[in-house]
């Protein structure tokens, strides 16, 4: 009888924990291929100032879309949205769970508000052809969810070079072709940037050093590593 009992014990204990472990899932990042983080602007308006870590990167609408999206080595940064008669408003990417990131965002009027001369002198604003456009292309969007890891982009395409990239020292901004594309992490090592083979013009600024500045030729190969390394200002 006590081995009846013994026996019993032991199957039900197994189909706890047959059952447990089913409900048991991953969390996202831990096995997202991509290590950087896109983040693509829907904001009103679309005019609003970008500003990543205090340096103003650009307007909102230059990065509406995935092509042209703010990429990030990191959630660690911060964003700020600024417009001219709106109270700034502050993202903080670590509440999205995803790597590619739509920020939505309406900025509230600043009812304490008062117009400088200039904007004082402008026309009152119209329904202009622009306007429309834009309104028809947010009527289209869809609810932004977080990718799950089986729709993900994949992570290499065909014809793109993957780079290497290693810059120092930590948070300085990198431009691609005049484009702003993102902070160098901690450790300074950057594996997610993908090139089409050609010649590109590196920037890489951060304040109390020098600029870099330099034409850098991306060959048709399988993987290429670039270093770059900014000098103190004397």
């Amino acid at each position: 009888m006590k081995k009846i009992f013994i026996c019993l014990f032991v199957l039900s204990l197994a189909g706890i924990l047959a059952s447990t472990s089913c409900s048991i899932t991953m969390p996202y990042d831990l096995w997202e291929e991509d290590s950087g983080f896109q983040i693509r602007m829907q904001i009103e308006p679309d005019s609003a100032e970008v500003f990543v870590n205090g340096r103003f990167i650009g307007e909102a609408y230059e990065f509406s879309t995935w092509n042209s999206a703010l990429h990030l080595a990191s959630r660690d940064n911060e964003i700020v949205l600024k417009g001219e008669g709106f109270v700034e408003e502050v993202i903080d990417l670590r509440e999205y769970s995803s790597h590619r990131i739509t920020v939505k965002v309406a900025l509230l009027r600043d009812k304490g508000y008062v117009p400088t001369a200039k904007a004082a002198a402008q026309k009152p604003a119209t329904a202009t052809e622009e306007e429309q456009e834009r309104k028809a292309y947010e009527a289209k969007t869809e609810p932004v969810k977080a990718l799950p890891a089986e729709t993900a982009e994949p992570s290499t395409a065909v014809g793109l070079t993957a780079i290497s990239l290693e810059v120092a020292p930590e948070e300085a901004a990198i431009f691609i072709d005049g484009k702003f594309w993102g902070l160098s992490p901690q450790d300074g090592k950057i594996e997610n940037l993908k090139l089409k083979p050609g010649r590109y013009q590196f920037e890489v600024y951060k304040p109390g050093y020098q600029l870099f500045k330099q034409e850098i030729a991306v060959s048709k190969q399988e993987k290429q590593s670039i270093k770059i390394t900014l000098a103190k200002q004397s």
